[in-house]
């Protein structure tokens, strides 16, 4: 009910419509009834019910005439030249002089309606003066031919004007009325059928899987609305056919990559193995060596399978995580003190530094958020500047209102810019021949997003190329209602 008295409404237009096509031709009809009555009428009617007196007042000369002619010569009034040339005299606009002989007409002017008069029955003999069809009759005189026969003069007048009829007025006006209908209809037509034609189009279009045909409609009723969705939803598909194909590239180039990060350690395996069975390694230091590189390429192969794995399961949405409130800045604590001694002995330092006054906890899944910086560590080791006197990394702990942030902080090779916004797809390297020597997997930073995204938080990376780059994430903190999954870890918990 609300559309109906909405100007862009498609309700209001078509309810416009109909009323304008049921008001028009009533308008035209009242004008023309107007122009009728008030100027037609006016202008040619004749003086209604005019008086045998006043009509003998307005035609003296000719009255004088008839009398004289009925006295001395009556025949001249069975001549229908002569009855003509009286009424060509006559000074009132609709009157007629008609000469009867026995009943019958001797002439009946041009200007006299034969079958009005019949049907008004003013040529038979009667007593009406004025009868329904708007004709006045008066007998003026009665005499005799010179044969004998009966004469009769008539005075007849009439009240319907001599301009244009009537129905012509009322014609016009219908037909007007009909045109100006037409037009509206046609208006109104065309406004939904164009819209529809266009949708047609489109429909046809994305039926035959072409989505780049835009829907170029715009308006503010139903029908623009209809094309805006449509359009909405053509623009869904084709960003969708575009996600489509581009996971499906991304699969054969996973496929392929996975293949060929498999295929390496397999075949050191084999040609060690190999090795081992010829005799090669005939010294107990040579056969300690194949052992170890057979023994790091295992390892190689199930860090690669096991980042497969769970990078599936977090693509899937089949990871299962336990959240619950953790003691952040305890947390990396410990985290700093078990990855130091590692990295230590690889020649690396690790520092811990917090700025985090609130001391808030935060909902986590412990196990996962290990895994997270764990991958980002292993990253930065991966890309540590050997030739620097010292390599170093950084565990920061800092805040906002809502999220606990921290920053992983290294002073390695660095990132190209042009690279900077791909490191956390799948299966990217910045340098892959250097990280399939060093072993990595190209997953470590997809599955760290994937993993901080499930938690409701966000990461990214800065960097300087030879200065070393910082990799900052998120994690909301308890009771803030900040974060994606919220809700979900609130229902975790209870």
């Amino acid at each position: 009910m609300q559309d109906l008295f909405n100007r862009h409404s498609l309700r209001f237009k078509l309810a416009i419509s109909h009323i304008s096509m049921i008001l028009i031709p009533l308008l035209f009809f009242g004008v023309a009834g107007l122009v009728w009555h008030d100027f037609v009428n006016e202008r040619y009617a004749a003086p209604r019910e005019p008086g045998l007196e006043t009509i003998l007042r307005q035609n003296r000369q000719l009255v004088a005439q008839l009398d004289d002619t009925i006295a001395n010569n009556p025949d001249r009034l069975a001549n229908p030249q002569y009855v003509k040339q009286l009424n060509e005299k006559t000074e009132k606009r609709f009157l007629t002089i008609l000469i009867e002989k026995n009943g019958r007409l001797v002439y009946v002017p041009e200007k006299a309606d034969v079958m009005g008069l019949r049907a008004a029955d003013i040529l038979k003999d009667n007593d009406r003066p004025v009868d329904h069809h708007g004709y006045q009759a008066f007998k003026y005189h009665s005499f005799t031919f010179s044969d004998g026969s009966s004469g009769q003069v008539d005075f007849v007048t009439h009240d319907k004007p001599l301009g244009p009829a009537e129905d012509i007025i009322l014609g016009i006006a219908l037909l007007l009325a009909m045109l100006i209908n037409i037009w509206i209809s046609y208006r109104m037509a065309r406004h939904i059928i164009k819209p529809l034609q266009i949708l047609n189009k489109a429909t046809a279009d994305i039926a035959g899987g072409n989505l780049d045909g835009a829907i170029n409609y715009h308006s503010d009723d139903e029908i623009g609305e209809l094309c805006g969705s449509f359009e909405k939803m053509r623009s869904q598909l084709k960003d969708a056919q575009t996600v489509s194909q581009r996971y499906e590239n991304n699969r054969k180039e996973l496929i392929a990559n996975i293949s060929h990060d498999l295929k390496t350690p397999i075949t050191s395996i084999r040609g060690h193995v190999q090795g081992m069975m010829e005799g090669v390694a005939n010294t107990p230091e040579k056969a300690q060596k194949y052992q170890q590189v057979i023994y790091n390429n295992s390892l190689a192969m199930e860090h690669l399978i096991d980042e497969l794995f769970l990078f599936s399961k977090l693509d899937l949405n089949q990871l299962e995580f336990e959240f619950e409130p953790v003691d952040i800045e305890a947390y990396l604590h410990d985290c700093a003190e078990e990855k130091g001694y590692e990295l230590e002995n690889q020649g690396i330092q690790l520092g811990y530094a917090a700025s985090y006054p609130s001391h808030a906890p935060v909902i986590v899944d412990r196990q996962r958020l290990q895994r997270v910086i764990n991958n980002i560590i292993r990253n930065a080791v991966q890309h540590c500047d050997r030739g620097k006197p010292l390599a170093w990394l950084e565990i920061i702990l800092l805040e906002n209102d809502f999220d606990a942030i921290i920053e992983i902080k290294d002073n390695g090779q660095g990132i190209p810019a042009e690279s900077l916004p791909y490191i956390f797809d799948r299966l990217y390297r910045v340098d892959p021949a250097r990280n399939r020597q060093s072993g990595g997997s190209g997953l470590g930073l997809s599955i760290a997003r994937q993993i901080i995204e499930a938690h409701g938080g966000r990461i990214w990376a800065e960097s300087e190329v030879g200065a070393g780059t910082s990799i900052f994430f998120t994690l909301p903190k308890r009771g803030t209602g900040h974060g994606a999954t919220e809700s979900a870890r609130e229902e975790t918990l209870s």
